[in-house]
């Protein structure tokens, strides 16, 4: 059964604020951006729940300190998130790395 959505959003736990935050969605090509978004805070996109269609994101982003950053990461696949619709969370840490979690809708 493939993964449930109900939302996605960017989380910065890198303790700085991030600028120019883009996460494009492949193959879809669906887009999530924002400006800014602040140290320790998130940017959250809700919609209807809806299967996920992706199977990979690339992910891009200004750091103050490390500069202009990317990466690109697979998405959790079927059977990785157990029962119920998720948000699709996209954790960048202080180090530039990025972490792809499921947590359940509330």
């Amino acid at each position: 059964m493939p993964v449930r959505l109900c939302a996605g959003m960017i989380e910065n736990a890198s303790g700085r604020d991030l600028g120019d935050v883009r996460v494009e969605h492949l193959p879809t090509r669906r887009i999530i951006q924002t400006r800014q978004i602040l140290a320790g805070t998130s940017f959250r996109l809700g919609f209807d729940e809806r299967s996920m269609e992706a199977d990979r994101a690339h992910l891009q982003w200004t750091d103050p300190v490390l500069g202009v950053r990317s990466a690109e990461v697979t998405l959790p696949r079927a059977g990785t998130g157990g029962a119920g619709p998720h948000t699709l969370v996209y954790r960048i840490d202080a180090a530039g790395r990025v972490e792809v979690l499921l947590t359940p809708c509330r």
